[in-house]
């Protein structure tokens, strides 16, 4: 059995032997296992200072990592899980085949809280109610989404957790886009949806603790504003505000096999540009593709100054352009080897300059 024969994709969660919880990272994997990021521990084995960090209800059962927090705590404690990526020449975290215990898939998750339906669970229930909104404002199906995070695991605090959908493939984005966009907007209705980020202002967020050098405080606010993907529901009953997350995931057809047919990928240095955007339609996915039509650069060399994409693997910058905008772009460049052809990229990803990286709108 290969990593791609069970068809695990970004998003899906693999939990091991000692109950840690590793998302699957996009969808370009070795054979012989999946790239992950640490999502949670149980609390047998971590724990953290950090409110936010608490699952489980009414115990703490579980911690959730945040940043880099995860990537460092496995590679120091938990070495074994590592999977080697041929092109890049080295080891990242990952379970392989024979190192998973379970398997949590986020379009399963859904399925299982519909058919469940806890009765007392106020978050399970508003998830529902919202889903039911949106099945009938946009005609979209009940198999367009899923769910991750903590309800997935089941481990959600009915009165704390956030709502973490899926919706899947890139038509189904786009219409789900249009209907937020409308609904942010109209303010009506038994269920009033609002853009997490509306009269959002920096002082919600430390800024003591900001730490991006290319992008303010204002820049990202903007930014996460626009994506949409971002929502708040407020229940009066008690007086709760529920964010709510639309995470973009690829339908199995859009998935295409960039692994097996990469040779090589070489880092050439530390760059910054800019450049206007002229491909956009994967930006939403994780890793985030943006096509770049290569304008100035700013610091470091490219050969050719030519650049066929920017490829970002952090959060932060998943949807983060459009088709047109100009923008800073800052991160590592690439030597892409293919069997057939190559070329470079720019890659923002984890790594010591984690918050040097940006890909932003140049205003």
């Amino acid at each position: 059995m290969d990593a791609h024969s069970l068809k695990l994709r970004d998003r899906d969660d693999i939990i091991t032997k000692e109950g840690i919880i590793f998302r699957v990272m996009g969808y370009q994997h070795p054979p012989e296992g999946w790239i992950c990021e640490p999502l949670y521990a149980p609390k047998s084995i971590f724990s953290s200072d950090n409110p936010r960090a608490t699952r489980g209800f009414p115990e703490i059962s579980y911690y959730k990592f945040y940043e880099n927090e995860g990537m460092t705590w496995v590679w120091k404690n938990y070495p074994f899980y590592r999977v080697y990526n041929k092109p890049l020449k080295t080891e990242l975290i990952g379970v392989k085949n024979n190192q998973v215990a379970t398997l949590r898939k986020t379009n399963d998750g859904l399925k299982e809280l519909i058919k469940e339906q806890k009765p007392g669970d106020f978050l399970a229930q508003k998830t529902l109610e919202i889903l039911e909104l949106l099945l009938d404002e946009s005609g979209l199906q009940v198999d367009d989404f899923g769910i991750f995070g903590s309800l997935l695991h089941g481990f959600h605090h009915p009165d704390h957790s956030d709502i973490d959908f899926v919706v899947y493939g890139r038509k189904s984005l786009s219409r789900l886009l249009s209907v937020l966009d409308d609904l942010y907007q109209r303010q009506s209705g038994n269920i009033v949806l609002r853009n997490e980020f509306d009269g959002f202002h920096q002082t919600y967020i430390d800024q003591k603790n900001w730490r991006f050098t290319r992008m303010s405080i204002d820049e990202y606010i903007f930014h996460e504003r626009r994506k949409l993907i971002w929502g708040s529901y407020t229940d009066f009953s008690t007086n709760r505000e529920i964010k709510i997350e639309f995470e973009p995931v690829r339908t199995y057809d859009e998935i295409e096999d960039e692994y097996s047919n990469t040779e090589k990928i070489t880092s050439e240095g530390w760059v910054v540009v800019e450049g206007e955007i002229i491909d956009a339609k994967d930006a939403y996915f994780i890793p985030s593709v943006y096509g770049l039509n290569l304008e100035k650069i700013i610091e470091g060399k490219i050969p050719g100054k030519e650049i066929k994409r920017v490829i970002s693997f952090v959060e932060e910058f998943r949807g983060q352009a459009r088709i047109g905008d100009r923008v800073l772009v800052s991160g590592i460049l690439e030597k892409v080897e293919m069997k057939s052809s190559e070329f470079y990229q720019i890659a923002l990803t984890y790594c010591d300059k984690y918050f040097d990286q940006v890909i932003r709108l140049i205003t």
